[in-house]
């Protein structure tokens, strides 16, 4: 049975988050969104979420932030825990913030944040997707409603152990690969990390969104918004609209793809277009 139709906001950034300071202000944009996304449990793990640890206020939440990260200068030495939420109905909400930060190869690992929840049409998702992005400044981020045409496809594939080993991927692997990603609202390593695909919702830098493109983004009917060091991209009038038009939103993604370059998103086709 594939996973139930949900929101997703996911966005990922080059910027060391491991400061209270920093902590502080993105843990405010959730308590200043709609108050079914506050946290009911927090924890570092599952083990934590079943504790029942105070969470009313963002102060509350602070022995929780970054916890491995406490000497640490102004850039990561090594991985910090991430911090995960959750809270129960209307939304079923969940979501992580996780830092930047370096393997034992040297490797940077992106901070990121990710949201999952419930899809009620009085719920504003875009105030907070917008004030994450001002405060994270992302290398892309998205909010998305995934439906059933996202959902229902059979991601899974069967590898080798020397195809592991080889880091074999045929082009079905890869999209599949992508795919599980996107619906899931993950990003990556820093160092080869790729943009997916679009969601309702996006931001991009500006560099991104590159000479004369806004222009024509707008002409297919894509609302285009300079935002901070960057653009927000919407595809539509409302989240609800790609739960109730998918087909819409998806020739419209189609063509917005077309604009900003094909060759830029991992994802090639559309669900219900090609089948």
């Amino acid at each position: 049975m594939p996973p139930k139709p949900r929101v997703q906001l996911a966005l990922t950034s080059p910027l060391a988050t491991h400061s209270w300071e920093f902590g502080r202000l993105a843990l405010q944009v959730l308590y200043d969104a709609d108050p079914r996304l506050h946290p009911e449990r927090v924890g570092l793990n599952d083990t934590d979420l079943r504790k029942k640890l105070p969470c009313d206020t963002v102060e509350d939440v602070k022995p929780l932030w970054a916890v491995g990260a406490e000497d640490w200068g102004e850039q990561p030495e090594s991985v910090a825990s991430d911090l995960h939420w959750r809270r129960a109905k209307p939304l079923q909400a969940r979501g992580a913030f996780g830092h930047l930060g370096k393997t034992l190869k040297g490797n940077l690992l992106p901070a990121f944040v990710r949201l999952t929840c419930n899809y009620r049409p009085d719920v504003d998702l875009l105030q907070p997707f917008k004030a994450w992005c001002r405060l994270y400044k992302p290398t892309q981020a998205y909010l998305h409603y995934v439906g059933a045409p996202e959902l229902e496809p059979d991601y899974s594939y069967t590898i080798t152990p020397e195809q592991i080993k080889s880091g074999y991927r045929s082009p079905e692997m890869v999209q599949k690969d992508a795919w599980s990603s996107f619906i899931r609202g993950t990003f990556g390593p820093l160092r080869r990390q790729k943009t997916l695909n679009l969601g309702w919702v996006n931001y991009f830098p500006k560099e991104f969104v590159q000479n004369g493109m806004p222009e024509e983004l707008e002409a297919i009917g894509v609302t285009v918004e300079p935002f901070a060091e960057g653009y927000i991209l919407q595809l539509g009038p409302s989240l609800g609209d790609v739960k109730t038009d998918f087909r819409t939103f998806s020739e419209l993604r189609h063509q917005a793809k077309g604009v900003l370059g094909r060759e830029r998103f991992v994802i090639e086709e559309e669900p219900l277009l090609t089948g």
